[in-house]
């Protein structure tokens, strides 16, 4: 079986056919990113097919400085990104962390307070550094382990807790700095 990067060599030689190889591996994960945004199965669908069309005319620009799989991320994130304020919604990709769902028992002050700290979490997040900004996404996001991270972007593990440590400070001091 062809690595990602074989096959998109393969596909950017002319054998177009291979691209329905790499759709494939990475529908699901695509998918999953764009129902985190948008919440609704039609429009993730929607969603997913934009973000392959967009691979697929961007295979050319892709120069093997990181994992396809980062760089698929990377646009898929930023599509999401996009349809999110083409819509005039606020940057919503949200873990369980995050969610919106508010509890039962909570007054109506606590959820407008939770639902201000989700937006500002995602303001300072989407303030990071891209190195720091994946970190965050893989581990919260996506809920994958250091050693996962790690592979995923050639890194050590040691690497990746301190890009995590560091971006939680990142946050934590603009926090601080904003209510000041």
């Amino acid at each position: 079986m062809d690595s990602d990067e074989q096959l998109i060599q393969k596909i950017n030689n002319g054998q177009q056919e291979l691209f329905e190889i790499l759709i494939e591996r990475y529908q699901k994960q695509v998918f999953s990113l764009a129902f985190k945004s948008v919440h609704h199965e039609k429009d993730a669908e929607d969603l997913a097919q934009e973000i392959f069309l967009q691979v697929y005319r961007s295979l050319g620009s892709f120069h093997q400085q990181a994992k396809f799989s980062t760089w698929l991320y990377r646009l898929s994130m930023n599509k999401c990104l996009d349809c999110l304020r083409k819509n005039g919604r606020k940057q919503e990709i949200l873990s369980s962390e995050l969610s919106e769902e508010a509890h039962v028992a909570d007054s109506p002050e606590k959820i407008i307070l939770r639902k201000e700290e989700q937006q500002l979490a995602h303001e300072y997040r989407n303030q990071l550094p891209d190195k720091y900004r994946i970190v965050i996404d893989y581990y919260y996001f996506q809920n994958w382990r250091y050693q996962e991270i790690a592979a995923e972007l050639g890194l050590s593990v040691k690497t990746i807790e301190s890009r995590l440590y560091r971006a939680k400070q990142m946050m934590r001091q603009k926090r601080l700095g904003d209510r000041n």
